[in-house]
């Protein structure tokens, strides 16, 4: 069978245009106009219950996709075999992430209503566990271009159907159960299409359940899954904790506000993410012809740092007007204080996305482990500090401490397993960088009498001018390295 041919470069681009054309308006015209329609308390209690949704999902996946991905990388005649004796196993434990789901929302004190809310978000995880299942196979096989279309279909169809929705009760008695119930269809067509590809792919096959078969996977995938429930519980617990440890009089409207700020760190970070997605395969494969990962690791440190310090500085400096045209009347000072500040996260994201996914390539999951939990300990206690005393912003400072510790621990620890070397006129070129845009944005925001968006492109751009001036991005030199990712199964 025959990947897609093409460098790693242009599917990252490629990735990058669907994303960029489908997110943002999913972000600013459907995500945003349901908290509008809905107000500030009842999303907050959305968001508490969509950040419940994740503490199960170990369940739905026990390390299966990223051991799907990185073993069809390396074997890819192996496809069949999974999904005959895997796919079985999915249904079955997709029931009983349904149902723990529901138990822990029980548990925790949610009740009717709630409970009803919380019903329907787990069936979509469910289905999104599914397309996920699906594309791991297909970035297996670097059917990267194919899988860059699959990111962005269930969006693009739920844009149509929730935009729908918006607009037939655009004179009020909007519900979030319809916003839910419009992602339920978008998701469902979604996982047939994804299917329907990696079917195309296989001989063949019968599905039967197989328990040997399933000890052995479960076995070398266990380790991932840990990983990822560690991972998940320690970026999805802020919300929770504020709706749960504040008086019930503002715990939705801190909830609320939140998620508002957490907005667009979430939509960077699925854009962000969909690097990882296409560097794990990748690292994979070189890893396993005992090649260095360095130059793959350093051009991708490059392409998706520069971008992410340039969009941080945007929302720190300029957090109060990006906040007032998202949500008008709703946004404050307070709202745009805890945006700002939230927005420095997605620089530690960025170092997970890269060294993260080059030690889960190189099965140092024990390590990944360990960090992990220990910042899913850390953020835990830090919440239980902080949010009493600093409310939603206590989640906030939670977040930024235990996100960048533990994104350096992982940075380090790459680096030291594989020798990573950064020439020390490397860190020359990324000071100096760093502190020109940031005397840039802070000028331009400052002393700048113009409208805050002419300003704001001004100073990006002359930022993006010094990164290529001070060589931080070589668009030669980084699509010669991933031209040679090229690759043929």
């Amino acid at each position: 069978m025959a990947a897609h041919k093409g460098s790693s470069l242009s599917n990252i681009f490629l990735l990058l245009t669907l994303n960029l054309l489908i997110k943002p308006f999913w972000l600013l015209g459907i995500d945003r106009n349901v908290q509008l329609a809905i107000g500030l308390e009842s999303y907050g209690l959305y968001a508490a219950l969509y950040n419940l949704s994740f503490w199960p999902l170990v369940l739905l996946d026990p390390g299966i996709h990223t051991y799907i991905n990185t073993t069809v990388a390396r074997h890819t005649h192996l496809l069949t075999k999974f999904n005959a004796g895997l796919l079985p196993f999915k249904l079955a434990i997709s029931i009983a992430y349904f149902i723990l789901g529901m138990l822990l929302g029980w548990i925790i004190g949610y009740r009717d209503a709630a409970l009803h809310i919380l019903s329907l978000i787990l069936v979509n995880q469910v289905l999104i566990s599914f397309v996920l299942y699906f594309r791991a196979s297909l970035a297996g096989l670097h059917q990267f271009r194919t899988d860059s279309y699959l990111s962005v279909i269930d969006r693009a169809i739920a844009i149509i159907i929730c935009g729908s929705l918006l607009m037939s009760f655009a004179g009020g008695h909007f519900r979030i159960e319809y916003y839910l119930y419009g992602q339920m269809i978008a998701y469902f067509l979604t996982v047939i299409v994804a299917a329907g590809l990696v079917f195309r792919e296989t001989v063949v096959f019968r599905m039967r359940w197989n328990p040997a078969f399933l000890r052995i996977i479960l076995r070398k995938s266990l380790p991932f899954a840990l990983l990822g429930i560690l991972m998940t519980l320690y970026t999805r617990t802020d919300a929770i904790m504020i709706d749960r440890l504040l008086p019930e009089s503002i715990a939705n409207l801190e909830t609320g506000r939140y998620a508002s700020a957490y907005r667009l760190l979430d939509a960077v970070n699925i854009i962000a993410y969909l690097f990882a997605t296409i560097l794990l395969p990748v690292y994979a494969r070189l890893i396993e012809r005992r090649q260095s990962p360095g130059s793959v690791s350093s051009a991708m440190a490059r392409l998706l740092g520069v971008p992410a310090w340039i969009l941080v500085l945007i929302c720190f400096f300029f957090a109060r007007p990006i906040m007032s045209l998202m949500y008008g009347a709703e946004s404050d000072n307070y709202l745009a204080t805890l945006f700002g500040s939230l927005m420095i996260t997605f620089l530690s994201f960025c170092i997970i996305y890269i060294y993260g996914s080059l030690l889960t390539a190189n099965r140092s999951v024990s390590f990944l482990n360990w960090t992990s939990g220990l910042g899913f300990v850390a953020n835990i206690l830090l919440n239980l500090y902080f949010i009493p005393r600093y409310h939603a912003m206590g989640g906030v400072i939670s977040t930024l401490i235990t996100q960048f510790s533990v994104s350096l621990l992982q940075m380090y620890r790459a680096h030291t397993i594989f020798e990573l070397k950064v020439p020390l006129r490397a860190w020359a070129r990324a000071i100096m960088f760093g502190a020109i845009s940031i005397a840039l944005f802070f000028s331009g925001s400052v002393y700048l009498q113009w409208d805050w968006y002419y300003i704001l492109g001004l100073v990006s751009v002359l930022s993006l001018i010094f990164a290529v001036a001070l060589r931080m991005l070589t668009y030669g030199q980084i699509k010669v390295i991933f031209n040679s990712q090229e690759t043929e199964i």
